[in-house]
């Protein structure tokens, strides 16, 4: 085409046959596009037939799984025809457990008396497909999940350290090998994914259950709890050399449906004793505490615990593995009457020094405790001292002095391994106690401080 002059009847003719040659391909293409819609279309029509005939082909060996029975012949030769033979069965099954939950329940009536008193469930699921028709219950805290055989410890050495050696490569080598790496890519993708897949699918399902279910040796498994809770039920213990049993008296009736069944394995009376525990700095509630020893014959189970003060429920906790005759936390959440108020900090800014100057900030905040009940109580206060981690910057602790543990008459004071001031203060009926609390810090004036807490 003549960019330059006018246009001529060549020039025409050239755009008329580039129109013509672009409409074809553009029809060449749309053929090739419907064409190949159709057989995404059809290869996803049949992706979903092969899904849906799979689904079937699964339901189908799941209804005919739950149909197996199983049958086992025992042949016994006895030199005697006149002789009784007593034969016990017993056989492993999946999907079934126990969990440990707690009702504890104190009344501030009798809070002088130290005693709380501590209900022991056992929630047993079962989803074997096998329902459990008029069985003797015996719940196990083994734990045959984790295996009798105690891990090796490797040799660990020391050696200096060798930095891997690195290859240079030509240029011209590395252009080369781009085409050889992105033509296998593909086929290499498809092998990584497959591969994947297939580990997932055949990856072993872990049971983490806390417990196991002792009916007929069953192994744990952890399930969801439910709402229906019935047949509440009493236990006695039997203790072998690793594990304990809690063995369920009466005979019971649970199915392989999955809702959870409750027995109640004891009722235990234990001695405790009540303190409160205030950290002002994050809240102003005084927290009831059962500080109690497992004076039971039965190991508690670590499980949910749901708190009752006077009948009335106050708050849900939790409780770790207990042995017998070891002590234990159990928080009864807040009781308004102890009062916390906490003083507004004040800080003191000052510059020291001639040639090196330095930074000089003085804190000071207080804590006011008032204990409103008719009976004295004892309080633990905890409040955060900075713990320095250079030597240039300095904190020194003004008020209270640690040296004299003893500040007043019940109330004394020690800093504990987290660098945190503990006050342990015994408050009369209607009694209150002021606990002021005054450091310094020094840094050198260039620099700049920030707080971490771990």
């Amino acid at each position: 085409m003549n960019q330059d002059g006018p246009c001529t009847n060549s020039d025409l003719d050239n755009i008329q046959q580039f129109l013509e040659f672009y409409h074809k391909t553009l029809l060449k293409l749309d053929d090739q596009s419907a064409g190949e819609e159709d057989e995404i279309k059809k290869l996803n029509d049949r992706q979903e037939a092969l899904k849906s005939q799979i689904n079937q082909h699964g339901a189908t060996a799941e209804v005919n799984r739950r149909k197996t029975c199983r049958e086992m012949t025992i042949t016994v030769h006895v030199a005697d025809g006149q002789i009784d033979v007593a034969l016990e069965v017993s056989y492993l099954i999946g999907n079934c457990s126990w969990t440990a939950s707690y009702d504890v329940r104190v009344s501030s009536v009798e809070a002088n008396r130290q005693r709380t008193q501590l209900t022991y469930y056992g929630i047993i699921i079962n989803r074997s497909q096998e329902n459990w028709h008029d069985a003797n219950f015996s719940l196990s805290t083994a734990t045959p999940s984790l295996g009798g055989t105690p891990p090796k410890l490797s040799t660990l050495k020391v050696d200096y350290y060798k930095p891997p050696m690195i290859y240079h490569v030509p240029s011209y080598a590395l252009e080369s090998s781009i085409l050889d790496e992105s033509e296998s890519l593909d086929s290499s993708a498809g092998k990584f994914m497959k591969l994947s897949t297939n580990r997932s699918k055949g990856a072993f399902r872990s049971f983490r259950g806390k417990s196991s279910l002792n009916y007929d040796s069953t192994i744990g498994e952890n399930d969801e709890a439910a709402e229906t809770q019935v047949n509440v039920l009493t236990s006695t213990t039997e203790a072998s050399m690793s594990s304990a049993s809690f063995v369920i008296p009466r005979r019971s009736t649970i199915d392989s449906g999955g809702k959870p069944h409750k027995v109640t394995i004891g009722v235990l009376d234990l001695t405790s004793t009540f303190t409160y525990t205030v950290v002002p700095k994050l809240s102003l509630h005084a927290y009831l505490k059962a500080s109690t020893i497992n004076t039971s014959d039965k190991q508690l189970l670590a499980g949910p615990v749901s708190v009752f003060m006077d009948n009335n429920f106050i708050t849900h906790s939790s409780i770790e593995n207990v042995c017998i005759g070891d002590a234990f936390d159990l928080p009864l959440g807040t009781d308004a009457s102890v009062k916390v108020e906490y003083k507004p900090v004040k800080k003191m800014v000052d510059k020291q020094g001639f040639i090196s100057k330095v930074h000089h900030e003085t804190v000071h905040h207080e804590t006011h405790i008032v204990n409103t009940k008719a009976t004295e109580t004892t309080v633990f206060v905890y409040e955060q001292i900075p713990l320095s981690s250079d030597e240039k910057i300095k904190v020194k602790l003004i008020t209270p002095d640690i040296r004299q543990k003893e500040l007043a008459r019940n109330c004394t004071v020690t800093m504990n391994d987290k660098n945190n001031l503990e006050w342990k203060c015994v408050l009369q009926s209607h009694g209150e106690y002021r606990f002021p609390l005054e450091y310094l810090m020094e840094w050198p004036i260039e620099k700049r401080v920030e707080f971490k807490e771990e």
